[in-house]
């Protein structure tokens, strides 16, 4: 059986025990797997001579036991025909009957072991996967850019008991509520000022762009240069060629081009349901603080009832161990932890040093 991960050794005690837990019960449900497997399909060993000794399985040993059905049935059928003699063949009918009785016996056995096969394969995918997430997320946390540092250290959390009437079944009702509604406002279109804002700018700079040079005109009269001056790279940041291949256009008509966008923003606004980024992320911020907090009562119920198997593969790591992250306020410059130790408590699915 194999070890686990070893970054589960910067976990906290009770968290690292869970952990490690979640980890055997893959590697129990692999091992599981593979004896079914074994079971099934047969097995190959090697001896001390390097040669490989085969041993059936049951889905070939239901094949032999067809083939020799098949037999059986041919022998009744060339002495009912008078092509065997009774003596040669005394037994056949009863044969017959002994090997239905075999092969339905191991069709059965197969269907259990195919069933518990396909459990087995299951749970073991199911554990691994949320024992991958939290050895991704052990390895993910921040570190210090200079010297590799991580700059958080792990602490069990207190634990979190359910409320009375609350169950796996309404908590993940609820969670499924807060990701729709995180969703909508992920979804929500920015405030028609902001739109109104870069509509100004791109149409200020092209038609900035668009404006004719002249100084050519004064220095030896040559005629004006309605050229775009594609030597200044500010258009780049707001327009793509072909647009700014209008650029003259925008010049002529900029007041005119802005005024019917500007129109066009009012028409299409959604100003209702319009948040700015900095509004977002605080709504964003203050769902996932709920999410992890009923995902961490989630865990909680699970636990109680034995059944593991029930956890969610996409539940975060914090919630699914009960942990917080501390700052340890290292100092890479000087080598120094002279920071102080701020608990996260926020319970946020983000890791944020």
């Amino acid at each position: 059986m194999k070890s686990a991960p070893a970054n589960f050794a910067v976990l906290p005690p009770k968290a690292r025990r869970f952990a490690i837990e979640l980890f055997e019960l893959s590697q129990e449900n692999h091992a599981v797997l593979i004896s079914l497997m074994d079971r099934l399909n047969g097995q190959t060993s090697f001896g001390d001579d390097g040669k490989g000794i085969h041993t059936s399985g049951l889905i070939l040993d239901r094949q032999k036991v067809k083939t020799r059905l098949k037999k059986l049935i041919a022998e009744l059928e060339q002495k009912q025909l008078g092509y065997a003699s009774k003596k040669k063949f005394p037994d056949t009918e009863a044969a017959i009957k002994n090997t239905e009785l075999e092969l339905k016996e191991l069709t059965t056995q197969i269907s259990e072991l195919t069933a518990r096969q396909q459990l087995s394969e299951g749970k073991w995918t199911h554990f691994q996967r949320i024992t991958h997430s939290i050895e991704s997320w052990i390895a993910n946390l921040p570190r210090d850019p200079i010297a590799g540092i991580r700059v958080v250290n792990i602490q069990d959390d207190r634990d979190v008991k359910a409320r009375d009437g609350q169950n796996v079944a309404n908590v993940r009702a609820k969670l499924a509520e807060l990701r729709v509604k995180r969703a909508r406002i992920l979804g929500a279109p920015l405030p028609s000022q902001i739109a109104k804002d870069a509509a100004k700018r791109k149409v200020g700079i092209l038609a900035e762009l668009g404006r004719p040079r002249l100084d050519c005109c004064f220095d030896d009269g040559s005629a004006p240069n309605l050229t775009p001056d594609f030597v200044n790279d500010a258009w780049r940041e707001v327009a793509s060629p072909a647009e700014a291949a209008q650029a003259t256009l925008f010049w002529l008509k900029k007041d005119e081009i802005l005024e019917r966008l500007l129109a066009e923003i009012d028409e299409q606004a959604e100003d209702d349901t319009a948040l700015t980024d900095d509004e977002r992320n605080i709504k964003v911020a203050e769902i996932e603080l709920k999410i992890e907090a009923l995902e961490r009562v989630e865990v909680s119920i699970i636990r109680a009832s034995g059944d593991l198997s029930e956890l969610r593969e996409d539940t975060s790591p914090k919630a699914l161990l009960n942990i917080v992250l501390v700052e340890n306020g290292y100092d890479a410059l000087n080598q120094d932890p002279t920071g102080p130790n701020n608990v996260d408590h926020s319970m946020s699915s983000t890791v944020v040093a």
